[in-house]
């Protein structure tokens, strides 16, 4: 699908249409009229009366790939290791990242591992506590 971009300068201002082409030039269709009694009341000069219509290359996302069957998610290997009593004693998420990728081999980014340990937290399923300030946080069993 061809996708346009249509700017129209008038005098107060500028307006911009982008879109497919037959919905841009529907519009520019209907705003002629517009155009017309706008002229007549604001007399545009010959650099504002130009409308410029361009082609817009949408940007293309690489597809998703699908997650292979059986794997689960850093949510669902979180939430194996509270069954298997893993948080019995309390693990920081460094420690749970290393146990991942040693035992399970799968490699997280801290940040899914935080965000998935603060959920479960905060649905009961695990404690978080510190001993202090300069510490980082250990999750346990509630």
């Amino acid at each position: 699908m061809e996708i346009v971009k249509a700017v129209i300068n008038l005098k107060e201002g500028t307006l911009q249409l982008e879109g497919p082409r037959e919905f841009v030039e529907k519009y520019l269709n209907q705003y002629d009229s517009i155009i017309k009694n706008w002229e007549k009341l604001y007399p545009l000069t010959p650099e504002k009366k130009k409308i410029e219509v361009e082609k817009v290359t949408p940007k293309r996302t690489k597809p998703r790939a699908a997650k292979p069957k059986g794997i689960s998610s850093c949510m669902g290997r979180i939430r194996n290791l509270i069954d298997e009593n893993y948080f019995k004693d309390p693990k920081t998420g460094t420690e749970v990242k290393d146990w991942l990728e040693e035992q399970k081999g799968v490699t997280y980014m801290s940040g899914p591992i935080s965000g998935a340990l603060n959920k479960l937290v905060q649905s009961g399923k695990l404690r978080r506590f510190r001993e202090s300030k300069k510490e980082p946080y250990k999750y346990c069993n509630p």
